[in-house]
Formats: C-alpha cells, structure tokens, sequence
C-alpha cells in the first residue's frame, strides 16, 4: 500500500486511548484506520468513503489484515450517512485543493479537492456523530487548518491540541495536526515536528513515529 505522509501524520498522533469507537471519514483505502487498528488493539473503527474503488480497495486492505474483526468500510458520502452510533474518535485527513486547479481525473479530484467534502460538512458530521467527550482528529495545509479552527467553533468544536508540521528544519510549517472537542478551551500547542533533516533522511522524532508502519525504514 502507499503511504503518504499526511496519512502516517494523523495516524500517528491522534489519540485513540480509551476511544472503542472511531470513524475515519474520508478513508481512501484505509490507510488510517489500519494504523489505529494497530495502534489501539481496543478500537473498533468505522470507515467511510465516497469513492467506489477506493472503497472496495480498503474492504480489501481491511480484510487481509489481522485486525480484520475491528474494521469495517462503508460506501457512502459522510453527508447521507445515517447511524444511531457515536464515535468517541473521529480522524479525516480531508482534501484540501480548493482553490487549486482541479485534475482532470475523477478520482484524483475527489481525493484532493473539497467538492465532496466541504469543511462545513465535515464539521456538521463531526458534531452530530461525536459521542460525549469525543474528539475530531485532523490534518490541513497550515493556511487552511487555521481557517478550519475558525470555522469549527460555529460547529461547537474548539481546538484542545494542535502541533506545526515543517517539512524541513529551515522551511516554515505545511501542515497542521489538530484534535477538536465540544470543550471551550484554548488550544496547546505542541512542539513542531520536522519531517526530514535533509532530502530523504526523516527526522529522528518522525522516524520513531513512522517506523511501525513504513517497511524500510
């Protein structure tokens, strides 16, 4: 499976300790939710996914993993997705190609730009399918994750954690990892995690967060 490095980052730092319930929205081919699987052998996790043949490919990972019994994959759009449950987790790694110019390939563009999955709707899923004390777990371009937190708030959900993602030591952040609750509080922010030292080389705090899930390193 390819594993990009916004997947290993959510996967890796949202917390799925005491969270039996976990949605992935937005799935692809479950990468994520694999990882939580791993990492939380008490989770039962949801995944949603809009795309067809991202769908069947992650009931396939799903299947042919060891935590087969603890996942399950749904085709549906998160909007028509109706369910008495609630999830005391909910992670998307959510397109975020907005205002770029769009890739001729149907599924590329899902995948990359927010048609499907407006941030308004992400949110409005979030808060209606978040159990008491559950926690939305996400990650966005820097300029757009601040806009997210904004935009959250009208959703009733407040940032609680976030943490600066930089792509090299000497480059300004590019991502943002952050986890929302129905709590007013303000955010702490973590230090920033560097991703490479240099070209090729991760950093020693992303390497020991990659390693039980990336085969070469």
């Amino acid at each position: 499976m390819k594993v990009g490095t916004d997947a290993i980052l959510l996967g890796t730092w949202a917390d799925g300790n005491l969270t039996p319930r976990i949605l992935d929205i937005g799935t692809g081919t479950g990468v994520v939710a694999l990882m939580m699987a791993q990492r939380f052998p008490a989770a039962h996790i949801t995944a949603v996914e809009v795309d067809r043949d991202a769908s069947e490919q992650a009931a396939s990972n799903f299947a042919a993993s060891q935590w087969a019994d603890r996942l399950t994959v749904e085709h549906i759009a998160i909007q028509g997705y109706a369910t008495h449950a609630t999830f005391d987790l909910i992670i998307s790694n959510p397109p975020f190609f907005s205002g770029s110019l769009k890739p001729p390939d149907d599924q590329r563009r899902v995948a990359r730009h927010d048609d499907g999955l407006p941030h308004g709707d992400l949110l409005y899923a979030a808060s209606r399918l978040q159990s008491p004390g559950g926690r939305l777990a996400v990650i966005l371009p820097v300029d757009q994750g601040e806009e997210f937190r904004r935009l959250a708030a009208e959703y009733g959900l407040h940032c609680h954690r976030q943490c600066y993602v930089k792509p090299t030591p000497h480059k300004p952040p590019h991502r943002l990892l952050m986890e929302f609750t129905s709590n007013e509080c303000g955010p702490t922010t973590e230090p920033e995690l560097v991703v490479e030292i240099k070209r090729h080389e991760y950093s020693p705090e992303f390497a020991a967060m990659a390693k039980p899930f990336l085969l070469k390193l």
